[in-house]
């Protein structure tokens, strides 16, 4: 919770003139999401272009196809032409970065979207905004500690429930049977069932950005969407619910801001 924390959270760190010098950065601690173009650029959804002039973290975030990036902005440094539009490009520094996933939303109404492949297990929908025609989503969930079974997590689109101008997603969890009886959110072991009692679960978590140009309605700046899943609560699994999230909106689950 504290790595979630530390990504959505906005720094401020307030520069101050020294010496009688104004520090001419533009902002401090950004935090936002982008595409890099695997050479020199990342195409941020605010529009704007950054290049990296300072790095004070490990790895190439150029390299990965969407990332979520901390940053402070230096200046403004030039205009970038591309075959579709013009950037603004700004100098940063980078602190951190985390690769996102993209995925495609999956309709209920393809072959896949059934429960046997999008699953029912758990999963908490900690954290979400759209950008960019993506929804973006900070999801957690319980694995077994040091297995090697990769879950299954996807946005399926609930088309026959969406009606009028909003949508309906439900946020899915393929466990592969890896996943624990009830358990309270403060405890990694699985408890009850003699078959869980040797295992150890922990918490996962990850970025997941899934498009949603095909759905969005042209020329809305807003959108009524409702997200649903499913997370321990009250000794059991049960559906918990995001209503009215709009484009502009950015979510947090009311647990999380008292952890």
């Amino acid at each position: 919770m504290k790595q979630m924390k530390k990504w959505m959270l906005l720094l401020s760190l307030a520069a101050a003139a020294a010496c009688g010098k104004i520090d001419p950065t533009i902002s401090y601690g950004e935090v936002s999401m982008g595409n890099p173009d695997g050479e020199q650029f990342i195409y941020m959804d605010s529009g704007v272009a950054y290049k990296i002039v300072e790095q004070q973290c490990e790895g190439n975030p150029l390299t990965c196809d969407r990332v979520l990036i901390q940053c402070d902005v230096l200046k403004h440094s030039a205009h970038l032409k591309t075959s579709t539009k013009t950037y603004e490009v700004y100098d940063i520094r980078l602190l951190q970065f985390r690769e996102v996933k993209i995925k495609n939303p999956i309709s209920t109404e393809t072959q896949i979207g059934t429960d046997s492949y999008l699953g029912t297990d758990p999963i908490k929908f900690s954290t979400g905004w759209i950008s960019g025609k993506n929804l973006n989503v900070f999801a957690q969930w319980y694995e077994v500690d040091g297995s090697n079974v990769e879950h299954r997590i996807n946005l399926c689109f609930e088309q026959a429930r969406s009606h009028g101008d909003t949508l309906c997603f439900s946020l899915r969890h393929n466990a592969f049977d890896e996943t624990p009886p009830y358990t309270k959110a403060s405890s990694a072991d699985a408890g009850g069932g003699s078959a869980a009692q040797d295992k150890k679960y922990v918490v996962k978590s990850d970025y997941y950005s899934f498009s949603l140009k095909n759905l969005l309605p042209e020329g809305k700046s807003t959108i009524p969407i409702k997200i649903t899943w499913k997370w321990y609560r009250d000794d059991d699994v049960n559906q918990q619910a995001l209503d009215n999230f709009s484009l502009e909106g950015v979510y947090y689950n009311e647990e999380d801001k008292t952890e």
